[in-house]
């Protein structure tokens, strides 16, 4: 009989420059169906208050962020059209972001931030798709 459940040893926690962790949850073999296709992983992503996160796109991967506790300011640009759009991110909300999407998060909240992330790469440490933006 198949497992219902598939129970995977994530890597530790990653500490991000800005004090927040990153914390992975699945990755590889395990799916989940979305409007965004297959996705191959997801992550919980912390930022403290008053700090900066992301600052980077991806050239491959397309992502579903829920913040999950919160506030952000949130910036975006697209990297084609270089067309740019700021909004304040609000718990309980959901964002899509596909390649080419420059992205950085600022906690302006009092709180530390929680974000959940599902994406459609694994990540691969010999090909991060993680690139700096020009986006600040």
């Amino acid at each position: 009989m198949a497992s219902l459940l598939k129970i995977i040893n994530p890597r530790p926690p990653v500490n991000t420059a800005d004090g927040g962790h990153v914390v992975e949850i699945f990755r590889g073999d395990s799916e989940i169906r979305s409007d965004l296709g297959v996705l191959k992983a997801a992550a919980i992503i912390t930022v403290k208050p008053g700090a900066r996160a992301a600052g980077h796109y991806h050239e491959k991967k397309r992502e579903i962020l829920h913040l999950v506790r919160g506030e952000l300011k949130a910036f975006f640009q697209d990297r084609i059209k270089q067309e740019r759009v700021e909004l304040l991110w609000q718990a309980g909300t959901r964002i899509t972001l596909w390649p080419g999407m420059e992205h950085v998060f600022e906690n302006t909240g009092a709180e530390e931030a929680i974000i959940l992330e599902f994406s459609s790469l694994a990540y691969d440490p010999q090909d991060p798709d993680v690139r700096k933006a020009r986006l600040s």
